[in-house]
């Protein structure tokens, strides 16, 4: 599989992962997923709870995949700068 696609697809099985498989990430996951990810604690860590926050773009007080893959994109972004 040529890099971009494989890079698509890993994407969404993380999503998947933390979701359980649903359409959306509540704060807990998200939680795990920035613990697990990056080793952010969030309620610890101020970062964390600013990233919740901009991540649920429409404040659903849930993530769904088109935020998250926002939130991936922003990331590389800061990161590959």
């Amino acid at each position: 599989m040529a890099s971009l696609p494989a890079a698509m697809a890993m994407i969404r099985a993380v999503f998947d992962q933390y979701s359980k498989n649903k359409k959306t990430l509540s704060k807990h996951q998200v939680a795990e997923l920035l613990r697990a990810q990056f080793g952010m604690e969030p309620g610890k860590n101020e970062e964390a709870e600013k990233m919740f926050c901009t991540l649920d773009n429409d404040g659903s007080g849930d993530v769904d995949f088109k935020e998250f893959v926002t939130f991936v994109a922003a990331v590389c972004v800061c990161v590959c700068e």
